[in-house]
């Protein structure tokens, strides 16, 4: 099975983009004698991988025929459009060679992405150590909470302060209205949250508040914890794959990293003035 992207979309639009924006006779690309084609549009082959990689983004099972034809009229258009640029040379205009260049290092860059990640040396030994660290960074427990959050801090503390004499649904039923948000979660993991947050949870026992608002950049946080369930995480072999693909995904984004350390910038333009 071939690796797929982040975002198998952006990866595509650099395929065709790569002839959008040159010369209207510059080669196409060339693809892989052995390669099949799912269709040739003004002679000009598809290959089928292209229209795996739109029936994935997008969801679609190609052996249903109504979800096949639908990526098959998303790529087609793409084919027909590119076409059209290179017949009107419309990378003449900066504009247009911008935004095609654009898209083409935006596509460049995730499968080079997905290719960082296959020079990743990986036995069952690592995934397992990964598994067990994210299973200790997720916690034992999973959160039914009620959350108020507030634009100043003396409300955040008048909520906090209320708390501590009432019933916190008496208290969230208060502020309401006057919060910025006031909403009720189910089964919240502290490590999904902002460290800040998630610890402040992770503290909490059912039935207890924070006992001070947690500030989050211009906002303060009053968490209620409704109730705390313990959580049993999925057999190692059931999620191995998505272990797998988290480890390719952190080794590539530190080579990433690496790169972009040795990379040579010498800047052309003076940056933006601070407000």
């Amino acid at each position: 099975m071939i690796p797929m992207p982040r975002n198998p979309i952006a990866a595509l639009a650099a395929a065709l983009v790569l002839a959008a924006c040159t010369p209207a006779e510059s080669p196409l690309p060339k693809w892989p004698v052995d390669m099949a084609i799912a269709e040739t549009i003004n002679g000009e082959p598809v290959p089928e991988l292209m229209l795996e990689l739109v029936a994935r983004e997008r969801k679609l099972d190609l052996a249903v025929p109504e979800q096949r034809e639908q990526a098959v009229s998303e790529l087609r258009e793409y084919v027909v459009l590119d076409q059209v640029a290179r017949k009107n040379d419309y990378s003449r205009d900066p504009k247009f060679l911008a935004a095609t260049e654009l898209y083409r290092l935006q596509g460049v860059a995730e499968a080079a992405r997905v290719k960082l990640g296959e020079g990743a040396s990986v036995d069952d030994a690592a995934l397992r150590a990964e598994f067990d660290r994210q299973v200790e960074l997720a916690g034992p427990s999973a959160y039914d909470i009620s959350q108020l959050v507030f634009d100043n801090e003396d409300d955040a503390l008048k909520a906090t302060g209320e708390a501590t004499t009432k019933p916190f649904e008496q208290v969230f039923d208060a502020w309401r209205s006057k919060a910025r948000q006031a909403q009720n979660f189910a089964g919240v993991r502290p490590a999904q949250l902002p460290e800040a947050l998630g610890k402040a949870l992770a503290a909490l026992s059912a039935g207890e508040t924070t006992r001070l608002p947690v500030q989050l950049g211009e906002h303060w946080i009053v968490v209620h914890a409704t109730a705390v369930k313990p959580v049993t995480p999925p057999p190692f072999e059931q999620v191995k794959d998505a272990v797998r693909a988290t480890v390719l995904s952190n080794y590539a984004e530190q080579q990433v990293r690496k790169f972009l350390g040795e990379a040579k910038v010498e800047m052309k333009t003076p940056p933006a003035a601070k407000k």
